[in-house]
């Protein structure tokens, strides 16, 4: 195929020059004349179109051959230019070819034309392939001088700079001439020199080809910068050349050096987590271990076994046993709200019966409401029998938390709970869900705090309300969080002075939200316990009779000792405590044992240890041990202690009927 090639006649008419055409056809171009008889429109011709060539015929009597070079001198691009001619004196072809015309045809010799146009259009061809080249060049160079990176090359053999760009002259704060005299020992931090030689070794050596490294660059003023530096072996010509490109990395360091800050505040503020949680565990240890005692020891002064405590004796004890029992529902509170943050919250599955929270609602709450003058009233709305699949303990804390709060801030009216079933608006789950409505005449909330109500240590009326009702502002907390994780939701509707309404609505079967919330890490699902009501009976049974068994208590506090001794006595003919590991393994020494009750924080050693010590003697491995401690245990860790240990009791006021049973299944 022909490559196309525009020319441009400069003659008196179209028509002209046919026989010249008509050759240039012939040729090894597809030629597209374009004729022009007019030289002073020849500038706009120019411009508008990029020609291979311009054939001027000398034969035209009004061509002006310095202007038409004229204005071919002024475009920015090469276009050669050939005459042609019937005849020509040579001092004008001599004057022309000076003045920049490429060579000459005569008219007569038409067979000349051809190796011409080829020769010109080689040589134009050549010159715009080296003028694009150069043009490249200028622009490539214009590029690497206003680059952002640091840009040279240098000299291997005296290790100057030939060629820096304007980034670099900059950041070093050095002329051409005063960089180009340096040596590249000059532009090191003295500290790093070392470092660098050994970097670029490897170039000089033949090894490699390239090298990638950072170190700190020293400036004009003496001071320095990071910067990461590649440099690699290139050729010029005949020699070899080390071109580099760097750029400022100060920037990136500092933001290192800002993450490592960080990193090491964020491990110092885990750190500090870590003995702020132990700290606050041992404190609640303790604290609970005090309070279970004096409510443990209360209660046994309460039941009055000997009769001799008057009335007023008794209603003082009442009121020790209301007042510790309050201090330790404000701590379970908080250590309830930081396991469920934690997710260390322990939930179980239960068949709830509709009919039974109700009951349990009433017998609580009615005798409360009663003494502040107030109406309380359950109703089932045809749904008694109805059962629920959710955990029973958790959805009476939820309720006790709503109906308590509403009994306290009601002064007069009703307190009143509505069970009913909903349909569900939510695809997710299950179609029907069970809502518990809590409706009072008491003081209500203002809807600008109706949204802040649910929050930690919030109340509804600010410090107001504290000073007027009491409490944290913890329970309603806890409760949206428990409701959350059992699947459910608490939604509230109140009016200030006329009352509120909070509904707690959980699913039917809480199963799959359960099983969703625990694979999420948000809580634990516990193994459903033994009957209650066939342990209670055991236990009467029990309790009517003394056992003869030995048990040893093991545990730091001394006033647990004696509450637990006190109490485990009426059952158990003999009880010895030890407040620490040393003092139990003497007394084991000295003493036939039957039971060991050891909890998880001792002076002198830890539960665990004083476990398997016992369990890997073989004058002791035999004796049953039941792990009875206020350390809360995740059920990896219980499961871990039940391969040696005989029972895991949660130490709590609640807890002790549950660990008598427990020792007297192991003595008999």
């Amino acid at each position: 195929m022909k490559d196309f090639i525009s020319i441009l006649f400069i003659e008196d008419t179209e028509q002209s020059n046919q026989e010249i055409k008509k050759r240039l056809h012939q040729s090894d171009f597809s030629v597209i004349p374009f004729s022009q008889n007019s030289v002073e429109s020849l500038g706009v011709l120019l411009k508008a179109h990029k020609w291979d060539l311009i054939i001027a015929d000398l034969d035209k009597q009004d061509l002006d051959l310095p202007y038409t070079l004229d204005v071919l001198d002024q475009q920015e691009f090469i276009t050669p230019l050939v005459l042609i001619g019937s005849e020509i004196h040579n001092d004008v072809l001599y004057d022309a070819m000076a003045a920049g015309v490429q060579d000459y045809v005569a008219k007569d010799n038409p067979d000349r034309l051809l190796p011409v146009v080829a020769k010109e259009i080689r040589n134009l061809r050549k010159q715009r392939k080296y003028t694009q080249a150069a043009t490249k060049n200028q622009i490539f160079d214009r590029i690497l001088k206003k680059s952002t990176n640091e840009v040279f090359l240098m000299n291997p053999m005296s290790l100057k700079v030939i060629y820096a760009n304007d980034t670099l002259l900059d950041n070093l704060g050095y002329t051409e001439e005063e960089l180009y005299d340096l040596s590249a020992k000059d532009l090191i931090a003295s500290y790093d020199i070392r470092n660098v030689f050994e970097k670029i070794a490897p170039l000089y050596r033949g090894e490699e080809n390239s090298t990638t490294f950072q170190f700190d660059r020293k400036r004009k003023d003496g001071s320095t910068y990071p910067v990461e530096m590649h440099v690699e072996v290139t050729q010029e010509d005949t020699r070899q050349l080390l071109m580099g490109i760097s750029f400022d990395i100060s920037r990136q360091v500092e933001d290192a050096k800002i993450i490592a800050e960080q990193k090491q505040k964020t491990r110092e503020l885990e750190l500090n987590n870590k003995y702020k949680s132990q700290f606050f565990a041992n404190v609640s240890h303790e604290m609970r271990t005090i309070l279970n005692s004096t409510l443990l020891l209360t209660n046994i002064l309460k039941e009055n076994r000997y009769q001799n405590l008057k009335d007023d004796q008794l209603e003082y004890l009442q009121t020790i046993y209301h007042s510790n029992n309050s201090v330790l529902e404000l701590l379970n509170e908080v250590l309830d709200l930081s396991k469920i943050e934690a997710g260390k919250i322990d939930v179980r599955l239960d068949e709830v019966k509709v009919s039974d929270v109700c009951e349990r609602a009433e017998r609580l709450f009615k005798p409360i409401a009663r003494e502040k003058n107030l109406a309380f009233e359950c109703s089932l709305n045809g749904i008694a029998d109805k059962n629920l699949k959710t955990d029973r303990l958790r959805l009476d804390q939820v309720l006790n938390n709503l109906i308590s709060n509403a009994i306290k801030f009601t002064e007069y009216g009703s307190v009143r709970l509505e069970v009913f079933t909903v349909k569900s608006d939510r695809a997710k789950q299950s179609s029907e869900r069970v809502a518990f409505r809590v409706l009072d005449t008491g003081v209500g909330i203002p809807e600008e705090r109706q949204k802040h109500i649910f929050k930690s240590y919030i109340q509804a009326e600010g410090s107001s309300t504290e000073k007027r009702f009491g409490g944290t502002g913890l329970g309603l907390a806890i409760s949206k969080e428990i409701a959350h994780l059992l699947g459910g939701e608490i939604t509230l509707e109140s009016e200030p002075d006329k009352g509120s309404c909070f509904t707690l609505i959980l699913p039917s079967d809480s199963s799959d939200e359960l099983a969703q919330q625990a694979k999420k890490g948000k809580l634990r699902i516990e193994s459903k316990p033994k009957d209650i009501e066939s342990q209670s009976a055991k236990l009467s049974k029990q309790e009517t009779d003394k056992s003869e068994g030995t048990v040893l208590l093991v545990d730091d506090s001394s006033i647990h000792n004696m509450a637990l001794k006190e109490f485990l006595g009426f059952s158990i003919n003999k009880c010895i405590t030890a407040e620490s590991a040393r003092e139990a393994y003497q007394i084991l020494q000295q003493e036939k044992v039957d039971c060991i009750i050891l909890d998880m924080y001792l002076p002198d050693a830890d539960g665990k240890e004083v476990l398997d010590k016992l369990k890997s003697n073989g004058n002791y491995k035999n004796i049953p041990v039941i792990i009875y401690s206020g350390k809360s245990l995740a059920q990896s860790e219980e499961e871990e202690l039940l391969k040696k240990a005989d029972a895991v009791v949660q130490k709590n006021v609640n807890s002790y009927r549950k660990l008598l049973e427990t020792v007297l299944e192991r003595i008999g």
